[in-house]
């Protein structure tokens, strides 16, 4: 880097399956994608090492509530009384569009 230029520093996370020999890796991590094994590890890593505090830690997402619906009394009642008219009324027996 030039003189005064801030010196830029990345952190390397190399991902393989079990066949991968790498010998120069210092650290190793199992993990499946298959069984979701420890798959939030390698990114717990890297978040630990982004961040500079080896105590981070992922906390779990809480339940959210299901959106409540509002309806309109008046609509409600309106399709309540629209179901009962289709419910008793005929079908032609027309099936000159088969």
């Amino acid at each position: 880097a030039a003189q005064g230029e801030p010196q830029v520093q990345f952190k390397l996370v190399l991902v393989g399956d079990g066949g991968t020999k790498a010998t120069f890796v210092k650290r190793h991590l199992d993990i499946s994608a298959k069984s979701n094994y420890n798959f939030e590890k390698p990114f717990l890593w890297l978040a630990r090492k982004l961040i500079g505090d080896p105590n981070l830690e992922f906390v779990a997402m809480p339940a959210l509530a299901p959106p409540e619906v509002v309806m309109d009394p008046a609509l409600a009642a309106q399709y309540e009384q629209d179901l009962q008219i289709a419910q008793t009324t005929a079908l032609p027996d027309e099936d000159d569009d088969l």
